[in-house]
């Protein structure tokens, strides 16, 4: 194998993405276990990334550093995106113990407001999330103390299209003193008087607030 290819390949392993389907998860675990008993180890993982978020937590992937998770199969066959869940959150935590990179798409987090609580229940070693184009998350305090949780190890923070406002990105950098990537792309109620707090991101590298 040539270096070119095993560079491909590693990079490959330490990237994933899932999009949940909601009706795999209907089914039994039982029934689940009897379909799927028989594949290898790859060919679950392979199997996983459409239909079996459920059974990661048995095949915990340490390589994986980025996790791309989406609802949309659920999203686009019911009509709504489904809710961030505990469960969901804990086989995420259980399955990528070395997990550097969280996008989320397509949940719900308004049916439990405390669902971004769960967060803060990832790996500690987090150092970027992207929650994009969630309009439905609003600047409470659990959702800022759940993002200063990661204080010590934050880089990039994502959150365009929310709702977060001035006091949000206040407290957020008075906390999070490595970020050096912040989108804040349409995010309707934040003025021009955060750049004041931005200015003492001493690591910044790159905004995105346009």
């Amino acid at each position: 194998m040539s270096l070119n290819t095993r560079i491909k390949r590693k990079k490959e392993l330490q990237q994933e993405y899932i999009e949940q389907n909601g009706l795999i998860f209907q089914l039994p675990d039982e029934t689940l276990l009897s379909i799927f008993k028989y594949f290898t180890i790859d060919e679950l993982i392979r199997v996983a990334r459409f239909l079996l978020l459920k059974f990661l937590r048995r095949f915990p992937r340490n390589c994986t550093e980025v996790l791309k998770i989406s609802g949309g199969l659920y999203h686009n066959n019911l009509g709504k995106p489904p809710p961030f869940t505990a469960q969901l959150n804990s086989l995420i935590q259980i399955s990528y113990p070395n997990l550097r990179y969280l996008y989320l798409s397509q949940y719900d987090f308004h049916i439990n407001q405390t669902a971004i609580r769960n967060i803060t229940c990832l790996p500690s070693n987090l150092y970027g999330i992207y929650l994009n184009k969630y309009e439905i998350i609003i600047p409470t305090r659990i959702f800022i103390n759940t993002i200063i949780s990661y204080s010590n190890t934050f880089r990039l923070l994502y959150l365009s299209e929310t709702q977060i406002t001035d006091d949000t990105i206040h407290s957020l950098c008075r906390k999070l003193k490595r970020l050096n990537i912040f989108n804040i792309k349409n995010c309707k109620h934040i003025t021009k008087n955060i750049v004041e707090n931005l200015l003492t991101l001493k690591q910044f590298a790159k905004i995105n607030s346009k």
